[in-house]
């Protein structure tokens, strides 16, 4: 509040003279409690029972000192990768490409399209 009324009216008060104020004006510092009536609407209960049964996917039980193991986890899809190249203009090219994408890939893909690092400082200062 000290810092509000320094910015907002250029008043430099003290901490004691914020509280004795507010004190006045029968304002004093509690701490906070969580509102059940919020906590258990609807809505909340099912936010709670959706996070908990994500939660519980990856747990499982078993015997002391043996990994609990789930056998019916389907397979990861296979990944995708959307490559671009963007310049000031804009899009200069797009695709999607489905495996790795490393790093040798992607700067074979900007030789290919001409923007190497060297190729884009090049092109900056031929803008220019």
């Amino acid at each position: 509040m000290q810092d509000r009324l320094l910015e907002e009216f250029g008043i430099r008060v003290g901490m004691q003279t914020v509280r004795a104020n507010l004190d006045g004006r029968c304002f004093t510092l509690k701490k906070t409690h969580r509102d059940n009536n919020y906590r258990n609407t609807p809505e909340n209960k099912l936010k709670r029972q959706e996070f908990a049964i994500k939660l519980l996917q990856s747990y499982g039980w078993s015997k002391a000192g043996t990994r609990a193991v789930d056998f019916n986890t389907s397979s990861k899809g296979r990944n995708i990768h959307v490559i671009a190249t963007i310049s000031r203009e804009g899009v200069e090219y797009h695709e999607g490409r489905f495996g790795s994408f490393d790093n040798a890939a992607a700067n074979d893909q900007m030789s290919l399209n001409d923007l190497a690092p060297t190729n884009m400082k090049r092109a900056r200062e031929s803008a220019v």
